[in-house]
């Protein structure tokens, strides 16, 4: 049974999923050409990075290799997004459960990495300053809860889907069954 009717108290399941769905793809599509763009101009961070930075002992090379292994891993998660996000988008037009499924799991686990994330957030902020902690503390556990939100009206629609086809008629149930033949001649079964 789904856990919720609609999503964000005005949209049916199924628009929240197509619009979430745009949401996640556009998105995920600007930060793969954003940092498409940023692997094109390492050099130039690089050289930033160590201006930057006062250390004399930095490794331009090194910094080189970590700023390209970041970027790296950046593109394949803006990919991954992307690719969920469509396929959200496709089994929420298309009411297929199954293609809804990778948009829950890589979402769960950015909301399980984003937990981890505001944890240490919030503790670093707390060791600084007690009120700014609070204020780190009330944003974060905001856009946390928002996500989670989100993901459940996205599980709902899920466990709509399956409903739905739980309770659908198998297409083998449609095809016509005829009744037997008889040689075009009547019944005169009950006739002494």
């Amino acid at each position: 049974m789904p856990i919720l009717r609609k999503c964000c108290c005005c949209f049916s399941l199924k628009t929240g999923g197509v619009i979430l769905g745009w949401i996640g793809a556009v998105s995920s599509f600007l930060v793969l050409v954003i940092t498409l763009i940023a692997m094109c101009n390492v050099d130039t961070i690089v050289k930033a990075l160590v201006e930057q930075t006062q250390e004399k002992q930095l490794d331009p090379e090194m910094i080189k290799t970590y700023v390209q292994i970041f970027l790296g891993l950046y593109i394949a998660v803006s990919l991954i997004g992307l690719i969920s996000a469509s396929l959200l988008i496709a089994g929420a037009v298309r009411r297929n459960r199954y293609l809804i499924l990778p948009w829950l799991i890589t979402t769960g686990i950015n909301v399980v990495l984003g937990c981890i994330v505001a944890i240490c957030q919030v503790v670093g902020a707390m060791t600084h300053d007690i009120g700014a902690g609070f204020a780190v503390l009330l944003l974060m556990g905001a856009i946390i809860a928002f996500e989670i939100y989100l993901w459940l009206a996205i599980l709902s629609l899920f466990q709509h889907l399956r409903e739905e086809e739980r309770n659908s008629v198998s297409p083998a149930a449609l095809i016509y069954k005829a009744p037997p033949p008889n040689d075009g001649l009547p019944s005169y079964t009950g006739f002494a």
